[in-house]
């Protein structure tokens, strides 16, 4: 892995566990935790995933902080199935950064290959 790619992705990753260690303190609902992952931590990270190519250390190391945040650093006690379903289904419609990054590294690689041809 590339130097800068690695020191990008790390002060990203700094920069969300100072995200999360800031909300933690409070006292939030798991509904209002996800708000947060969405809204907050996510975006913190989204952009630079889309924009390089996020080592599988560092989308393992995300997904475990956030479902960590939600769950107060305790085991989960509902599913990870149900965490990431959709709120018309009876899921709680928590984002998968692993998915998430899936499908930007999709994106990512048929942007370089229009631009190729």
């Amino acid at each position: 892995m590339c130097v800068s790619v690695k020191v990008n992705f790390e002060k990203k990753l700094l920069a969300l566990e100072k995200c999360i260690n800031i909300w933690s303190s409070r006292d939030l609902t798991p509904y209002g935790k996800i708000n947060i992952v969405k809204n907050l931590a996510l975006s913190e990270i989204t952009f630079i995933a889309s924009v390089l190519s996020a080592p599988s250390v560092f989308v393992d190391r995300v997904s475990k902080l956030l479902f960590s945040f939600i769950w107060n650093h305790k085991p989960p006690k509902i599913k990870h199935s149900t965490m990431i379903g959709k709120i018309k289904d009876g899921r709680l419609n928590m984002p998968d950064f692993k998915v998430i990054n899936k499908s930007l590294k999709a994106v990512l690689e048929e942007n370089t290959f229009r631009s190729a041809t």
